[in-house]
């Protein structure tokens, strides 16, 4: 801009801000960046393994986010943006052993988060290959085992038994038996909620299904149900679990954000639904 003036001239410099991209400061349009993005991923896994690392973080004004990892001192690029709250899915593989810790952060069109904490996991050799072949045993509680459910990062095997209340969790990476613990039932079939978080197990010969939280191994709920209630899955969103209620001729379906039975398909004897259902908003790859 040219200024022309017949008097003395001065120049007024005003310093509003200066905002770099990514270090989770607001530009004067007062955008605010996503909070800290809560991080959840196995604690040990085998050497070679693909490990799956859950991500999610509210944006304060509902932007989309999208998300960049850290793996040591190694930086992936950004991942595709996903809707603020929802959990994405991104998968690595840890070829070397030792520990290696992972943490997160977040952004939306305009600034990034602070990153978060580091996990860590640790990275345990190989065992020896034995294909089709059985290469460990482990004793349990109970010899009428009913049901196994291994949780989506694989680092446990819940284990249901039909004349127990007992449940019990391996830990996979060494294959070690860890307390069994009980909820008041005896399992028929169990399944692992896509995030890990929880346990939907129905119950022997009974009406109602039991919904488990991992973290503490406590019951949460526990939904009524048709009598007679055998299979159950759950939908890769996480949203929904479908029960067969074999003497009841129908499938049940519970909603899982409150627990609740939203629906029910009769006419026939189901003994064990699947569903190909939606998939995670975002599935990526390191």
């Amino acid at each position: 801009m040219r200024v022309s003036t017949t008097g003395p001239v001065v120049v007024a410099l005003v310093v509003v801000g200066i905002c770099l991209y990514g270090a989770g400061c607001s530009p004067i349009s007062g955008n605010k960046p996503p909070e800290t993005p809560t991080v959840v991923c196995p604690d040990t896994v085998v050497a070679g393994a693909r490990v799956a690392v859950h991500v999610s973080a509210i944006d304060p004004e509902s932007d989309s986010v999208a998300f960049q990892l850290q793996w040591n001192d190694s930086v992936t690029g950004w991942f595709s943006y996903t809707a603020s709250g929802e959990t994405v899915v991104i998968y690595h593989t840890l070829e070397d052993t030792g520990v290696v810790r992972v943490k997160a952060r977040a952004k939306d069109k305009e600034n990034a988060s602070a990153w978060s904490a580091e996990l860590p996991i640790a990275v345990a050799p190989p065992g020896p290959a034995h294909p089709d072949s059985i290469c460990d045993t482990l004793p349990l509680v109970d010899e009428y085992v009913s049901s196994c459910a291994v949780s989506p990062t694989g680092d446990y095997l819940y284990v249901a038994y039909a004349s127990s209340e007992s449940i019990t969790p391996v830990r996979l990476a060494d294959r070690t038996r860890e307390p069994s613990f009980s909820v008041g039932d005896p399992g028929w079939n169990l399944v692992v909620s896509p995030d890990g978080r929880h346990l939907y197990m129905t119950v022997h010969n009974d009406s109602f299904v039991d919904v488990i939280r991992t973290a503490d191994r406590t019951l949460e709920a526990r939904v009524p149900v048709g009598l007679g209630a055998y299979g159950l899955c759950v939908t890769p969103d996480g949203q929904y679990v479908w029960v067969a209620v074999y003497e009841q001729y129908r499938l049940e379906v519970i909603r899982t954000s409150d627990n609740t039975v939203s629906d029910t398909i009769g006419t026939f004897s189901p003994w064990g639904p699947c569903t190909s259902g939606s998939v995670p908003p975002v599935i990526t790859r390191t």
